[in-house]
């Protein structure tokens, strides 16, 4: 018969020692990071705070809306301060960092409720099966995706570390739908059906912008309508000099136009082409 004291022992010491040999650090009291439970219930907090009628304390909405809300702000901003600390460098200047991070999410707060409200809005309009908005803010995934996004982006573009990753991870548990926190996603976005969705880090969903000055169309007046054929949604027209023209109504950034543009690989006439003659960025900037 085996000894499975002896067993343990022997793989216990093997275990040991290769978190001795690991080039990443393993095993003792210098491993400084976020608590999952603690990020996942910072996140449901943050649900209270920008709908609280569906995710509130039901005794804390009797209290006016500006002391609920400030209540529960405060609350979040000590328990993402505390969590801020573990990711930030050590001493003074790390304390600084969480503490300019958890001020700049406050006052980011009230824009991430507009767009949010705005995302509620394209998914009510956007699904001829949903009753109401209610039932999207409760029980759609995609909903529930682009909100766990909207706050893990803030964070990323705040250069946060290993916590907007930890936060983008409960969607992609949740609902199956996995948004990197560092894609850039346009107002009024909606997801339908999204389980398998992958949205990656360098992804820009918003609209169709077309610069003339590097488009061979437009600078060669060759001909060229690759983007034009590729649109599937007839966002882009041929003008009188049969020239490619964005219809920014009809574009939903699907990027169609811009993995065809052969304007880079070709090499645009135009001096000073550094990218494809139509891209796809958000809408602010088109």
């Amino acid at each position: 018969m085996s000894d499975k004291n002896e067993i343990i022992r022997s793989a216990a010491a093997q275990v040991a020692e290769n978190y001795r040999k690991s080039d990443i650090l393993m095993y003792g009291d210098a491993l400084r990071l976020p608590s999952r439970t603690a990020v996942i219930e910072i996140i449901r907090d943050f649900q209270k705070i920008l709908f609280p009628a569906y995710y509130g304390d039901r005794d804390l909405l009797k209290l006016p809306p500006e002391q609920y809300s400030a209540l529960l702000m405060g609350h979040v901003y000590d328990k993402l301060l505390r969590q801020l600390e573990l990711v930030m460098p050590e001493g003074e200047e790390g304390a600084r960092r969480a503490e300019k991070v958890c001020e700049a999410m406050m006052e980011r707060l009230p824009h991430i409720q507009e767009l949010l409200l705005k995302d509620l809005t394209a998914n009510y309009n956007g699904d001829p099966a949903a009753s109401s908005r209610q039932e999207i803010i409760l029980s759609y995934p995609g909903m529930f995706a682009i909100f766990i996004y909207r706050i893990a982006h803030e964070l990323y573009n705040l250069g946060v570390p290993v916590i907007p990753r930890i936060i983008s991870e409960m969607a992609h548990s949740a609902t199956g739908i996995d948004i990197h926190p560092g894609a850039t996603i346009d107002e009024e976005f909606f997801i339908d059906h999204g389980t398998g969705v992958v949205i990656g880090e360098t992804t820009i969903i918003g609209k169709a912008v077309l610069i003339r000055e590097w488009c061979l169309a437009w600078d060669k007046n060759n001909g060229c309508r690759f983007c034009y054929d590729a649109c599937p949604y007839e966002a882009i027209e041929l003008d009188e000099n049969m020239r490619p023209v964005v219809i920014p109504d009809h574009c939903n950034g699907c990027g169609a136009c811009q993995s065809v543009c052969v304007s880079q690989k070709e090499g645009s006439y135009a001096t000073g082409a550094t990218s494809r003659a139509i891209i796809v960025v958000p809408e602010s900037e088109a």
